[in-house]
């Protein structure tokens, strides 16, 4: 199954006509994670026809207003709508504390649980982990304590081929086994080889969210072949002193990150609001990794 990311705002502290602040919506076989939730998110979300009951579980790369105001809204409108079901919330240390007085402050208790996980950021770890994937914590350097995040698809089991089901009459209790990679032995005693009867599954897909950070080439190492890389572009290399002040990356040194990390694509955002078109920033990237393209808000990524 294909995964779907959904590009719902991508601009940096200001909004404008045309971008929203930051936020995404990936969708995987069995989950739908939303990463960042900028003011406004829960509007992008039904502007662009992603349904906010899906959400089970929220990623906040760090503690900044246009990374985190829209969370409040969103959860006043999943309680308002009646939600049930939990939701996971995983943020940097003192997230719990805000969202808790927010809450109290505006006379609100949930009727649904929140599961709120408080990071490590200082390190390379998963934070999360089922069946179908992991997540890793990515370490950033921000003007806050801030975190990328990590997605990997665990790898799938074999397939059997369908000449070789509809040829052959395989008891059910086979099925799994032959998928976990044994060899196949027929009632006549006959054994089938499981390279021949089978297919290898999909690569496992990844992808990547790096959001504010300055230039930090150590990342690389972590993310290494990943399908799709979102790394934050704020700046124009013109602009490249600014983005040291203020500890963001340029669209080259983006760029940068993706070659060393042997990325298959790079996608860049987070744009600050003096550009109003960002074709110099897209091109200075792609002087140093070709397959590079500029978010937009509405933007579905299908891989």
């Amino acid at each position: 199954m294909e995964w779907c990311l959904k590009i719902l705002g991508s601009s940096s502290a200001l909004p404008t006509d045309t971008r929203m602040l930051s936020s995404q919506l990936l969708t995987t076989h069995s989950h739908h994670f939303l990463f960042d939730c900028g003011e406004g998110t829960q509007f992008q979300l039904r502007r662009f026809g992603a349904s906010i009951f899906k959400i089970d579980t929220i990623f906040i790369s760090h503690l900044h207003g246009d990374h985190l105001f829209g969370l409040f809204g969103l959860l006043s409108s999943l309680h308002m709508y009646n939600r049930i079901k939990p939701l996971r919330i995983f943020g940097q240390k003192g997230i719990q504390a805000v969202v808790d007085m927010v809450l109290q402050t505006v006379n609100t208790k949930l009727d649904f649980s929140v599961e709120i996980i408080e990071l490590q950021p200082s390190e390379f770890d998963v934070v999360f982990e089922d069946e179908e994937l992991k997540v890793y914590t990515v370490p950033l350097r921000h003007s806050v304590v801030s975190s990328g995040f990590y997605v990997v698809q665990k790898p799938g089991k074999r397939n059997i081929r369908k000449e070789f089901v509809e040829s052959h009459h395989i008891d059910f209790s086979w099925f799994p086994r032959i998928q976990n990679g044994e060899d196949y032995l027929n009632e006549e005693g006959q054994l089938f080889k499981n390279k021949d009867i089978t297919k290898p599954p999909a690569n496992p897909k990844t992808y990547a969210y790096i959001s504010d950070t300055a230039y930090l080439p150590e990342i690389a190492k972590y993310l290494k072949g990943v399908d799709l890389l979102y790394h934050e572009a704020t700046f124009a290399e013109e602009h490249q002193a600014d983005a040291r002040a203020k500890l963001h990356s340029t669209a080259k040194e983006a760029a940068r990150i993706a070659l060393s990390a042997q990325a298959k694509k790079l996608l860049i955002g987070h744009f600050s609001t003096r550009y109003s078109q960002v074709d110099k920033l897209v091109q200075e990237a792609k002087d140093i990794f070709q397959n590079t393209e500029a978010v937009f808000d509405g933007m579905d990524i299908k891989f």
